[in-house]
């Protein structure tokens, strides 16, 4: 089953997860995910039982005043994303739903992915996407890191079939605010390696997720820029990769052969704005959808960009689902093929 890890007690930091993956061995590391745990070990809770101590436990975050994605009662309205039915979808994405229905409820798609990947892993990995993920994409809700992961994948392949291959891409597992706050080296490690591989990429896109909240950078080495697309643009939003970045970006010029390291400016782009809770990680496919099939040649992305607020409607997100269903079906047959 899946489950959501929002917060934990400190005293079981370390403490292994039962079904780890390559970014999350122990629980410390799960934070702010939806993770695969066996249902013989999910016990309920009820009011009357918490009487268990809590001097241990890690305290809550703060909630953020009027802020969508960390305001529990924004997450109860009826999200614009939903779709009316199954039936007002494309057929790539019926058939996606019938693959997912053809299979257990508890028996997930497990995507290899090789460490050559878009994703620069030190390892091959992989991705399980389970039907929880599809259904939420379908249905409007919150975004699991797997979706975007795959949907990376698919933008990956479509950048290199039409001969395009200029953009880069980094792990959102790996540089997350839950990483950066308990595996901080490995974290810099990876961008770092990551930026010297993709030296020569346009761009590089790091989705990146912080209090459950969903935000793309995107990275200009040649420009020595960051375009941070909000879909909640604050003016008091301050990202914790920040600091971490700079330090991979410092680390990734002076092995390049810089005697010194420029400071990266970061730009606060204009850009569609969400009107619920849990669109954050639709907008964030969709903005990097627009880039990789349309921007791909753009030398500056603040002039370049849609300047517009206005939501993505259902339409435009539609066309990322139908996208993202086509592209699985290629995965799945060419597993079947295997």
């Amino acid at each position: 089953m899946r489950v959501s890890v929002d917060e934990f007690y400190v005293d079981y930091a370390d403490v292994p997860v039962p079904l780890s993956t390559s970014f999350i061995t122990k629980l410390s590391q799960a934070e702010g995910s939806v993770i695969e745990w066996p249902k013989e070990l999910i016990f309920l809770v009820s009011d009357n039982q918490e009487h268990i101590s809590k001097e241990g436990a890690k305290k809550k975050k703060k909630t953020v005043a009027n802020d969508p994605c960390t305001d529990e009662s924004a997450h109860r309205h009826i999200d614009p994303l939903i779709s009316v039915s199954l039936e007002d979808m494309s057929d790539a994405v019926k058939e996606m739903h019938r693959l997912f229905c053809q299979k257990p409820a508890d028996e997930p798609f497990s995507i290899e992915v090789s460490r050559s990947s878009c994703f620069n892993y030190p390892s091959d990995s992989m991705i399980i996407l389970s039907r929880q993920d599809v259904f939420q994409l379908l249905t409007g809700e919150w975004l699991n890191v797997s979706v975007l992961q795959v949907f990376m994948m698919f933008l990956s392949d479509e950048s290199e079939r039409t001969g395009d291959s200029n953009i880069g891409f980094m792990c959102p597992s790996m540089i997350s605010e839950t990483m950066l706050r308990h595996e901080p080296d490995a974290a810099i490690n990876y961008m770092q390696r990551t930026l010297r591989t993709n030296r020569n990429m346009k761009f590089i896109m790091l989705p990146y997720i912080e209090s459950q909240h969903w935000i793309l950078l995107v990275l200009s080495l040649h420009k020595k820029t960051v375009y941070v697309f909000d879909s909640l643009r604050r003016s008091d939003r301050s990202l914790a990769i920040k600091e971490s970045l700079h330090t991979a970006y410092t680390s990734f010029l002076l092995l390049d052969g810089m005697k010194k390291a420029t400071k990266l400016s970061w730009i606060s782009m204009k850009c569609a704005q969400q009107t619920g809770g849990d669109e954050c990680g639709y907008f964030v496919m969709k903005n990097m959808f627009q880039i990789v099939r349309y921007l791909y040649e753009s030398n500056d992305l603040k002039k370049d960009f849609p300047q517009s607020v206005e939501p993505y409607t259902i339409e435009d997100i539609n066309e990322i689902r139908d996208n993202f269903a086509l592209f699985f079906q290629q995965l799945v047959l060419a597993e079947n093929a295997k």
